[in-house]
């Protein structure tokens, strides 16, 4: 079966790290604003500061359903980050305050 979601490019410029709460874990996914980034982008978009590396490294591939505003819906893929790994990766972001909101909320919980 095809995916429904937008295909989005390879390398996006004004990527941003979103990380998102389901009442169990914390989600990390990448937006462009107008797509939700691939699963590659998991693994490669965190090499470098301020990451402490992929969330993939502990977290488990998964998604998420989050309603953006006005009402669409979409399901990104997702970094799970479990209870174990998840403060420790959250902790090792490096750049204070972490970038984006939601972000550095978690980082600072973490």
């Amino acid at each position: 079966m095809a995916s429904l979601r937008p295909r989005a490019p390879d390398q996006s410029p004004d990527a941003t790290v979103v990380a998102s709460w389901d009442g169990q874990a914390v989600h990390v996914w990448g937006w462009d604003g107008g797509h939700t980034l691939p699963v590659h982008w998991l693994y490669r978009g965190f090499r470098q500061a301020p990451w402490p590396g992929s969330p993939l490294a502990g977290g488990a591939l998964s998604s998420i359903t989050v309603e953006l505003p006005g009402g669409a819906r979409i399901r990104p893929t997702t970094a799970r980050l479990d209870s174990t790994f998840g403060p420790h990766w959250l902790g090792g972001i490096t750049a204070r305050p972490p970038p984006g909101d939601a972000v550095a909320w978690f980082a600072a919980v973490a």
